[in-house]
């Protein structure tokens, strides 16, 4: 995901390393429909919530390739997807 950044609270109280794990729905457009979107962070040192909140904040410009049917007609589909936050050196 682009325009993703390390939440700025957790850098200034030594938080390095955390994940989140987040499920969506893509619409037959390639679009994220955020109200049925989920995160769930661990790692955060109690910071979890402004992880979770990066990470969606990051997913909601994000455009998709849709799922197909059997004909190949586009569909929506249900996505999972893990951000490992990790400060390097």
């Amino acid at each position: 995901m682009r325009n993703l950044t390390f939440p700025r609270q957790a850098l200034r109280q030594g938080v390095e390393n955390a994940n989140t794990s987040l499920r969506f729905y893509v619409d037959a457009e390639g679009n994220v429909d955020a109200s049925q979107t989920v995160a769930e962070t661990t790692g955060g040192e109690g910071l979890e919530n402004l992880f979770n909140e990066a990470a969606v904040q990051a997913l909601s410009g994000c455009k998709f390739t849709p799922g197909t049917d059997g004909t190949g007609k586009r569909v929506g589909r249900r996505v999972r997807r893990t951000v490992s936050w990790r400060l390097d050196g």
